[in-house]
């Protein structure tokens, strides 16, 4: 199982949201998100391939001990974490697949941009996810990267190959780019 095989089904699962759930708050759109991340599973029998992967929304990934993080090769995270979207394996740390974030409001601000940022950062570098992606609608990759550009000012590590998936409005097509990408 690879990250582009799970970016293939959040392609298609952003596609299939309505445009009622784009006026809505960012729960509502992340439920409809999730029904079409399983649709899009289903479809490829992801039960039966690997059935130890699993599609979570908001599970907390707690914090472990310094011991228990090196006997599984990962470093521990500076705090409890718990993205809108894991797709992984919760038992071990062999198959990290995906962390995703959603905002949905136009308004988005400096501080939540950021924190949502370095979550994905911090899961990448000490889970081992293979990829984080920061998916937005209602808001241009402009207003987005106006954040990034600030807190690289202000000296925050956000990791570069975050994956950038906004749709600025309903009905517009879904750009998608690494942070590296936008700041190029």
């Amino acid at each position: 199982m690879n990250s582009e095989t799970f970016l293939g089904w959040l392609r298609y699962a952003i596609g299939r949201v309505g445009r009622s759930y784009y006026n809505y708050s960012e729960r509502v759109y992340c439920y409809e998100l999730y029904h079409f991340l399983r649709v899009a599973m289903f479809h490829e029998a992801i039960d039966k391939k690997y059935p130890n992967l699993f599609l979570h929304s908001e599970i907390i990934k707690g914090e472990i001990d310094y011991e228990i993080a090196q006997n599984l090769g990962i470093m521990p995270l500076g705090h409890r974490r718990s993205p809108d979207f894991l797709f992984h394996d919760p038992l071990t740390t062999a198959h990290q697949i995906a962390a995703v974030e959603v905002k949905a409001r136009q308004d988005i601000g400096y501080g939540e941009c950021v924190e949502d940022l370095s979550k994905l950062s911090e899961l990448k570098e000490r889970y081992r996810f293979n990829l984080g992606v920061f998916h937005c609608i209602n808001i241009s990759n402009e207003r987005i990267l106006q954040h990034i550009n600030r807190a690289i000012e202000e000296g925050v590590t956000i990791d570069r190959e975050i994956v950038i998936i906004s749709v600025p409005m309903y009905g517009q097509e879904i750009e998608e780019h690494t942070i590296e990408q936008l700041l190029s």
